[in-house]
């Protein structure tokens, strides 16, 4: 019986295991409810928001505010009402309605204990760009403060603010609107900015960046260590419309365009870079701009090193920045040393000014500098300010130049005085103790002592007064003008002037002059000279900046020998009129004028020849070395012909050559009142006429008579007559072909 009750005893122990295992189940199953429920709860709670602000100020070193911040089981949170802020600044920079990010899953963060973020979409930002009196911009502060430690920055090592590995995320940003205001109050909203930026490994960003379609930025960025960075920037000249508030009517004056590139890293206190501009790269109105120069913002504060950067304004010569540095801080400019190349020559530049001291110091020199280009001249140039703001400034200035120009020497000094109680209520005096020009046998004109004066006014500066210095005859000279400073002429400029000889004066002369311009050209109404009423002369035109052929201009010369002066009409026996109009067009700088017109005489008569009624065609060239005319063909009696004039700038001599073919002798005769001369007369002439004594012209040529006769002493088939003229001596050897044969040699 035993053995019976032994095997057909339960298994107790096997029944006990199951309900165990059960409970363990349900034990785990009601743990991880209450995890979730936990957790759950701990996500509604203020906690995860408080965390989240926390982290945000540590890893930025910003102040950082959310409205809500909803984090999601599965990676996906939504941030609203973000503000973010410098830590002693009261107003946010930067607004954010709303941002959605998504990250590592929560499981995965309590598997791992490690947070990826591997996109984020900020919504409708607002950035306010504000610059304090310093000058200085929130931004760059800003930037600052996410960079980190200086030390770190210095050494080049990881900023170790943050907690671990950071996987740098997807970030898309839309409908951005960016209020920038300067530290005077001015400000401009800009609208519609984007920036798209991907990760491009483990620590860099590609990004690009667009306002519209007005500018665009892309590269790439490395958050970390010194912030290294590269990008191309391109600026549309439709931004100016946007910034008017700030920079005025500039936006509706010039084209500006910038195509550049950027490489960059960030210092202990800013940022430093190199800017690249392209051919073409860059344009301000009539300015272009290329080449390298490097940048340093620090702080408040701007450094500039050019390097080679160019600088082209249409009509001129271009302009290269070869070394020296540009600083701006605070309250202080300096230029040291700052080397430009101009012109063939070379200039150079130091500059100091400082609103604390009051103090404005500016010393240029230059040597061989040709510009305009028929010129090379050397000088220094010294400016001195006191008392630069807000007012009762005191300005002395002094210019010296020497060097050469058209063949002539000259010795200018001029200097410059003057302030008033404000810079918009000032006025100046200019003196000129020296103007001097020579040539090799001595002084040939000379102004000492003249003075202008000149008057500051809240809307232009104006020119008020010309003094000429006392002499037996003193001219009556007066000279305005003006600079507008504000109104609808803001950066226009008007000359005006008038000269006339005194009424004592042997020669009446008179002289105006009408101009006016602006940043894109100068217009010429009318520059009018006139000696009695005799000779007049008018120029016309324009120079636009803008233009390839810059220079447009209109000439009308007028002359009437019969009223002429009276000691010229004694020797010269002239009557009739003389008149010239002529158009020149081409660049200044170099020199290269194209000249195209037309001479014209009317009951002309000279010495005893009556040339009658003439009109003839002429163009040529204006070089940077001399001036060349040709004419085209001339009617004179009866045959044609044909001068060309050339003078060289640097020379006292006038080349002429002339050619005769066909001329009427009878006809000429005629008008020299000679009788009984037939045949046609040519010839060809070169002469070299010396300006300072046209008597001591030189050259020569040949002279061919056809059919030539002399009724009743002489006839031949042709003459030859070779002509020698130097020194008011004239040397000819007619050479005589008969009609029935034979030669005849005149000595």
């Amino acid at each position: 019986m035993s053995d019976t009750q032994e095997t057909t005893s339960p298994p107790k122990p096997r029944r006990r295991w199951g309900r165990r295992l059960l409970k363990l189940c349900v034990g785990v199953l009601i743990g991880l409810v209450l995890v979730i429920v936990g957790v759950q709860i701990f996500l509604w709670s203020g906690y995860p928001k408080q965390i989240g602000i926390n982290v945000a100020q540590k890893i930025t070193g910003l102040r950082v505010e959310m409205g809500t911040l909803t984090i999601g089981w599965f990676g996906d949170t939504t941030i609203t009402d973000l503000a973010v802020s410098l830590p002693l600044e009261d107003r946010a920079f930067l607004t954010v309605p709303r941002v959605r990010v998504k990250h590592t899953s929560l499981v995965g963060i309590l598997l791992t204990q490690d947070v990826v973020i591997r996109d984020a979409q900020v919504e409708r930002p607002r950035v306010e760009l504000r610059q304090d009196n310093r000058g200085a911009w929130n931004l760059q502060q800003a930037l600052n403060q996410i960079g980190g430690p200086a030390q770190n920055v210095a050494t080049g090592e990881p900023d170790q603010r943050g907690a671990g590995n950071i996987h740098l995320p997807d970030v898309d940003l839309t409908d951005a609107v960016v209020n920038v205001t300067a530290r005077d109050g001015r400000s401009v909203e800009l609208h519609g900015l984007t920036l798209n930026a991907t990760n491009d490994g483990s620590l860099a960003w590609r990004f690009k960046a667009k306002v519209g379609t007005l500018a665009d930025v892309f590269g790439s960025v490395t958050p970390a260590g010194r912030w290294p960075h590269d990008m191309q920037v391109n600026i549309e000249p439709a931004l100016l419309a946007q910034l008017k508030p700030i920079i005025g009517d500039v936006a509706n004056k010039y084209v500006v365009r910038l195509n550049a590139d950027w490489s960059g890293e960030r210092t202990a206190t800013g940022v430093t870079g190199r800017l690249t501009i392209p051919n073409d790269g860059a344009q301000a109105g009539p300015v272009r701009a290329n080449g390298a120069t490097a940048i340093t913002l620090d702080g408040g504060g701007v450094e500039v090193k050019p390097a080679g950067m160019k600088i082209d304004i249409a009509g001129l010569p271009t302009v290269e920045l070869a070394g020296g540095r540009v600083q701006y801080g605070g309250t202080k400019v300096t230029a040291d040393q700052l080397r430009v190349r101009f012109a063939d020559g070379s200039v150079r530049l130091d500059a100091a000014g400082d609103l604390d001291t009051q103090q404005a110091h500016v010393d240029a020199s230059w040597e061989r500098v040709a510009f305009p280009s028929t010129t090379q001249h050397q000088g220094r140039f010294v400016l001195d300010i006191a008392n630069i703001w807000p007012g009762k400034p005191q300005v002395s200035a002094s210019i010296e130049a020497r060097g050469n120009a058209v063949g002539r020497s000259f010795d200018t000094q001029v200097r410059v005085s003057g302030g008033g109680p404000r810079w918009s209520d000032a006025q100046y005096e200019i003196t000129l103790p020296r103007v001097q020009v020579s040539r090799d046998r001595g002084i040939s004109a000379a102004i000492e002592g003249a003075k202008i004066t000149l008057h500051n006014t809240p809307d232009a500066l104006e020119l008020s007064s010309v003094q000429i210095p006392d002499r037996p005859n003193p001219p009556h000279a007066e000279l305005h003008g003006a600079l507008a400073f504000a109104g609808e002429r803001q950066g226009a400029w008007w000359v005006w002037s008038s000269l006339q000889a005194d009424a004592q004066a042997k020669v009446d002369y008179r002289a105006h002059l009408n101009a006016f311009g602006d940043g894109g050209g100068v217009t010429l109404a009318g520059a009018y000279g006139a000696i009695g009423t005799d000779v007049w002369a008018n120029v016309t035109g324009r120079y636009r900046f803008d233009d390839p052929e810059p220079v447009l201009l209109q000439v009308d010369l007028e002359a009437d020998p019969t009223a002429a002066i009276d000691e010229a009409r004694q020797q010269l026996r002239m009557t009739g009129r003389l008149g010239a109009s002529a158009n020149l067009a081409g660049t200044l700088q170099p020199l290269n004028l194209r000249l195209a017109g037309h001479a014209r005489s009317r009951k002309f008569t000279f010495r005893q020849f009556d040339l009658g009624n003439s009109d003839v065609a002429f163009d040529g060239v204006m070089l940077s070395d001399y001036v060349n005319v040709e004419t085209s063909h001339l009617n004179l009696f009866g045959g044609e012909g044909w001068i060309a004039v050339k003078y060289p700038y640097f020379t006292d001599d006038l080349l002429a050559q002339i050619t005769l073919d066909r001329m009427n002798m009878k006809q000429l005769g005629e008008a020299v009142g000679a009788k009984g001369i037939e045949g046609n007369v040519g010839g060809k002439f070169a002469f070299n006429v010396p300006l300072k004594s046209p008597r001591s012209l030189r050259g020569g040529g040949e002279v061919t008579l056809d059919r030539f006769a002399v009724i009743p002493f002489l006839a031949a088939q042709r003459v030859q007559i070779p002509i020698q003229v130097r020194d008011e001596w004239v040397q000819a050897r007619p050479e005589a072909t008969q009609e029935k044969g034979g030669r005849a040699l005149i000595e």
